[in-house]
């Protein structure tokens, strides 16, 4: 019986050490990082694609990061400056991007806003209050 109170004492620890782990939040070089290598293989970047790609997107994370940072800003305006800034990305891509390459990127980008928006709405759907027990208390 202590064995089996110290295994779960033990996977109780684990389990809040990786889920604290998973909330670490990443600097603006790691994401602009990310979104690069990201890019490079769904958009077969040529090497000077990658060098362009990888400056834009540090800007941007940077630019980001300044935002989401800034206290006396209200999340509206927040979500506006990013959305503004996500948006000048695109305009930049299109310069640096092959018209294919930037069709497949408009598609993918489609295709991530789609699988939010579901994910959105079943996390809404799967957290609905039980009735009957509200209607007991």
């Amino acid at each position: 019986m202590l064995n089996v109170l110290f295994v779960g004492i033990a996977l109780m620890i684990g389990t809040t050490v990786v889920s604290a782990q998973g909330t670490v939040k990443k600097t603006a070089q790691e994401r602009a990082d990310m979104h690069t290598k990201h890019m490079t293989k769904a958009l077969a970047l040529t090497p000077e694609q990658v060098s362009k790609v990888a400056e834009l997107n540090l800007g941007v994370a940077n630019k980001n990061e300044v935002v989401r940072n800034d206290a006396n800003m209200t999340p509206d305006r927040k979500k506006e400056f990013v959305k503004g800034n996500l948006d000048g990305r695109k305009v930049h891509l299109q310069l640096i991007l092959t018209p294919e390459q930037f069709a497949k990127f408009e598609q993918n980008e489609a295709k991530k806003i789609e699988n939010k928006a579901a994910k959105k709405a079943k996390k809404k759907n799967t957290i609905q209050p039980n009735v009957e027990i509200m209607e007991e208390l």
